[in-house]
């Protein structure tokens, strides 16, 4: 222990008033004058005794400053630019539009996200929470020289000329080929005169002329490609009829639902929520009764009557069967004679009609 105290006492050893103060050293044959201040005694802000205290004396009325926590790093401030700011925020087109932030919300970001529809098919973005919607087609499926998506098509369109004649193509079928490759000028018919549903041309036109069923063509007709087809349509149907407009009933008979009826022969207007009237005229008077619509493909109307009503007719009538159309205006359908008799007996089959009726 003397050993190690005379080479204690031989060393070298900081001054006194390079220690603290009190502090003793060198086996107690040395004390400390070194005498810090407090600190109060201390500028505001400044560190000192290594670096565990800071000063509070406010010379320069710095204690109205802001912490540093305030103040965005790595701003330096103070009388001597003692103080570092440490407060990090996001520049504001960083941060999304609308948003308020920062110490007492005093900044509003201006970062703007483009909508889903500005944004090329299936990329993400926004956080993955939102996916592109553009689709942006191939430069394959694009006309050769138009631009698309920092490039330019490459389909190649073929001129009018250099496709076959009445073939439609390009956008939309918007051209039509001119190249009659037959040896003969082509000369085909118009959709007018073709029959409809029917493509000719290559397929580049359509016939669109509709050819009537056989039961909306007058019976006994023969029409269509080489008369092929017969028409059916009878212009009336019920069984008192004589000739073909022309009818007979029995006095003191009823006749109800369609036994006395007319079909449309092509000729009738729309009758969709027309009135319908049968008027008989004769004999100095004029009697009408209500018809009834009682079919709509074809069109037809038929006369209702009771034995009341047919008990007052006598003999031959003319008569015409009119329609008031949902817009008012009034059309004959029908007209002809009608002869009221005693009895089915009371006038043979073959008997003459009277002067004046029809043959």
């Amino acid at each position: 222990m003397g050993i190690y105290a005379n080479v204690f006492l031989d060393g070298d050893h900081a001054a006194d008033t390079d220690v603290r103060l009190g502090v003793d050293y060198a086996n107690a044959t040395l004390t400390g004058k070194l005498d810090l201040p407090a600190i109060a005694d201390v500028r505001l802000g400044v560190d000192f005794d290594n670096a565990t205290k800071t000063g509070l004396l406010d010379v320069d009325d710095e204690a109205n400053l802001p912490t540093t926590t305030d103040v965005l790093e790595p701003v330096t401030y103070g009388s001597l630019l003692q103080f570092t700011g440490d407060y990090f925020t996001a520049f504001t087109q960083d941060v999304r539009l609308g948003v308020i932030y920062g110490k007492t919300n005093g900044s509003t970001g201006l970062l703007d996200l483009p909508a889903a529809v500005d944004v090329r098919l299936a990329v993400e973005f926004d956080q993955t929470t939102k996916i592109g919607l553009i689709a942006v087609p191939l430069t394959t499926e694009v006309t050769l020289g138009v631009a698309i998506d920092q490039d330019v098509g490459n389909v190649r369109v073929p001129i009018e000329a250099d496709v076959r004649l009445l073939v439609l193509f390009g956008p939309n079928d918007t051209l039509i080929g001119s190249l009659d490759d037959s040896g003969d000028v082509c000369n085909y018919p118009g959709s007018a005169d073709v029959r409809l549903d029917v493509d000719f041309a290559g397929g580049a036109l359509t016939g669109n002329v509709r050819v009537p069923t056989p039961d909306k063509v007058e019976s006994e007709f023969q029409y269509d490609t080489l008369d092929l087809i017969t028409g059916t349509l009878l212009s009336t149907i019920a069984s008192p009829f004589l000739t073909d407009d022309d009818f007979e009933i029995v006095r003191g008979d009823d006749y109800v639902e369609d036994d006395i009826s007319w079909q449309d022969d092509g000729r009738w207007p729309d009758i969709t929520g027309a009135t319908i009237i049968v008027g008989f005229v004769g004999r100095g008077t004029k009697t009408e009764f209500p018809g009834v619509i009682t079919g709509t493909a074809p069109p037809q109307v038929s006369l209702r009557l009771t034995k009341e009503e047919t008990a007052i007719l006598r003999d031959w009538y003319d008569y015409d069967v009119q329609a008031t159309l949902s817009g008012g205006e009034v059309k004959t359908l029908v007209s002809g004679r009608v002869r009221a008799s005693d009895t089915e007996t009371d006038i043979p089959p073959d008997s003459p009609l009277p002067p004046g009726s029809p043959a």
